[in-house]
């Protein structure tokens, strides 16, 4: 079954002005599974899909913390850890402080992990392990050395430091940072002696994918935009899996419904990638690929321009939990077209206020009859949702549109 420890716990916790927790005695302790090299988890931990919620550990001078603190020659899988909170000193991660030789596959962090050395949203340190098909949404936070003979810190969205092992198909959305004297801070990898392949973290956190990097890092470990996400982009490419000599990675339990989902997901619906819109007749050079959950045929489409942009290879709308976000006027009108092509159930939200015909009204010219006769230099407005009485083709609108007190001025529609 899925279990929850504390329930609500980041919601719940307060801190003091250094980032300390204050209230922790009013939640139940967990400790870790292997709390010390000397008890090393050696067996295997099947979570079978399941997601452990509400784990609170918070011990700045403590060594090995995580759902796992050390792992030797085990295996984990299959285990989502969520609403945790980790505080430790070295090797702490989301799902394990140490992976000594192990492997650690199909398990994800969405809890909130801090320490001093070793931090990572997975793991804090795979020291000759494998972690593959792992992802982490959670802050990862190093809060750099406290002696001189421990002066580097490491922080990374999956892995703090990779020694001599294993880092394949995984990604992170979750903010990394390191302070301190010679911090890392890296979103995938803070410190890598390994080999990283196929992995990705969100663009904007101000890190690199390995921020010290003196073993192997593949061409397909990059930063993605928010965009790519959403789209689909990044489960894709996940899915496809990697090789490293002669092993096979499997990616294919990545997936995402594209509709509904924000980020990859594990045991997920199949992306596809389908070459359609190549770049668009004028331009097949220039490939523009797009995701879906169902696969089609590639095509070339001729360029359709919305306010000077083409809506198939160039306007790419952000999708949030499933809503577009509608910033300015040419997503507004992508998104009419898009409804209006038969997604009669798309959800978006307005972002901003949005103007289409500056000071419409008042610069309208009629004739002795009431009719416009200046309606050529406005820009015209296509209604969301329509119907044909005469092939009573019904494309009604049926989705949510939240417009969040933001106001759509300048329309202009003239048909009688």
């Amino acid at each position: 079954n899925n279990i929850t420890v504390n329930k609500n716990l980041l919601a719940l916790l307060e801190y003091d002005a250094d980032g300390n927790v204050t209230n922790g005695a009013s939640f139940t302790n967990w400790t870790p599974i292997g709390k010390t090299s000397s008890y090393s988890y050696m067996g295997t931990f099947n979570g079978n899909g399941k997601t452990i919620s509400g784990l609170f550990y918070d011990n700045s001078t403590t060594d090995y913390v995580g759902l796992f603190g050390c792992i030797d020659c085990g295996k984990v899988t299959d285990v989502k850890v969520a609403d945790s909170y980790f505080r430790g000193r070295n090797y702490v991660g989301g799902v394990c402080g140490r992976n000594e030789s192990g492997e650690i596959t199909n398990c994800g962090n969405s809890g909130k992990v801090v320490g001093t050395d070793y931090v990572g949203g997975v793991c804090g340190i795979n020291a000759r392990g494998t972690v593959a098909t792992c992802y982490n949404t959670g802050a990862v936070t190093a809060t750099g050395a406290v002696t001189a003979t421990d002066a580097v810190s490491c922080a990374g969205g999956v892995c703090g430091n990779n020694e001599n092992g294993l880092v394949a198909n995984c990604y992170n959305t979750g903010a990394v940072t390191a302070t301190g004297e010679g911090s890392y801070a890296g979103g995938v990898i803070g410190g890598n002696r390994g080999i990283v392949e196929n992995c990705y973290f969100l663009k904007g956190s101000g890190v690199t994918a390995v921020s010290e990097n003196f073993g192997t890092v593949g061409e397909k470990v990059l930063e993605k935009t928010t965009k790519q996400f959403n789209s689909g982009e990044v489960a894709y490419l996940l899915s496809i899996g990697c090789t490293v000599g002669e092993t096979v990675y499997d990616g294919s339990v990545w997936g995402q419904n594209i509709e509904t989902e924000t980020y990859p997901v594990l045991n997920g619906t199949k992306v596809y990638q389908n070459e359609a819109y190549a770049g668009c007749v004028d331009a097949p050079g220039e490939m523009t690929y797009v995701y879906a959950n169902t696969e089609a045929e590639p095509s070339y489409k001729d360029h359709e321009y919305v306010f000077g942009l083409c809506k198939y290879c160039e306007i790419s709308v952000q999708k949030v939990d499933g809503v577009y976000q509608i910033t300015n006027v040419t997503e507004l009108y992508w998104f009419a077209d898009h409804v209006n092509s038969g997604n009669t159930d798309a959800n978006a939200k307005l972002m901003n206020d949005i103007t289409v015909n500056e000071d419409l009204i008042s610069s309208l010219r009629f004739d002795a009859e009431g009719d416009v006769i200046n309606g050529d230099d406005f820009t015209s407005w296509t209604p969301i949702g329509w119907y044909d009485y005469g092939t009573n083709s019904d494309y009604s609108y049926t989705g949510t549109f939240d417009g969040q007190g933001f106001t759509i001025s300048g329309l202009y529609f003239n048909d009688p």
